[in-house]
């Protein structure tokens, strides 16, 4: 009895000591991904727009393309069809690309089609889904769907005050959220904004929303095609 009775306290003992070290590098590794979010307050604010509780409706682009915009949603999410179709246009010279600042970020943007927004329960729900973590008001997506990894992008609200109250959301509507990649703090850019743009297509056919541009403009595959060359360009 007496050996046996050690075992147990023995195991008992192993088990707490796994759980205390998974506690702290899980606490290390929000520690981390607190302070990249810091650093980034500047860039969550010039992203997110004048406080409005009406959905933005899609102006029409400044560039004159007749590329229609993506109003189709396939129920798998699949993106093969997006990445195939390349728009008939002039590539550009080496002197254009050389001439033009690559981007600090890239965004894309899914606003509510209904007037009254998104509900903030649906939309917590189907970002958890979508393996996105919310860290101090932002939702992160990771390169691992259980949050290893480096950061790939995050999403704000799309409206002010930009960060997520997340002891609130369940009651809470939101017009429309914004997903930002820094392609110049990724290793795995190219991967990570397809991701991006999967998770955002989900997300608008979850919750009937509608995929914008970085200018509020509609999602189009001539400016999906930019924005990889953008990142390939890196």
């Amino acid at each position: 009895m007496e050996i046996q009775a050690k075992l147990v306290l023995l195991v008992i003992g192993v088990i707490v000591l796994a759980a205390v070290t998974v506690d702290f590098i899980r606490r290390r590794r929000m520690v981390r991904v607190r302070g990249s979010i810091d650093n980034n307050n500047e860039l969550l604010r010039t992203v997110v727009v004048e406080k409005t509780n009406r959905r933005i409706p899609p102006s029409i682009s400044s560039h004159n393309k007749t590329v229609e915009p993506i109003d189709h949603l396939d129920h798998d999410f699949r993106l093969d069809s997006v990445a195939d179709v390349q728009p008939e246009i002039a590539a550009p010279t080496k002197s254009e690309v050389a001439s033009e600042p690559l981007p600090v970020n890239i965004t894309l943007t899914v606003m509510a089609r209904q007037a009254e927004g998104f509900s903030g329960a649906e939309l917590a729900t189907a970002l958890t889904k979508a393996h996105c973590h919310c860290v101090d008001g932002v939702f992160v997506r990771y390169v691992g769907a259980y949050g290893e990894g480096e950061v790939w992008f995050r999403i704000v609200q799309a409206v002010e005050p930009g960060l997520f109250d997340i002891e609130n959301i369940s009651t809470a509507t939101i017009p429309g959220i914004t997903f930002i990649i820094m392609p110049q703090q990724v290793e795995q850019a190219e991967e990570a904004f397809e991701k991006l743009v999967r998770t955002a297509k989900q997300i608008a056919f979850m919750l009937n929303g509608e995929l914008l541009d970085a200018d509020r403009s509609a999602l189009t595959l001539d400016k999906l095609s930019e924005y990889r060359e953008q990142i390939k360009a890196l």
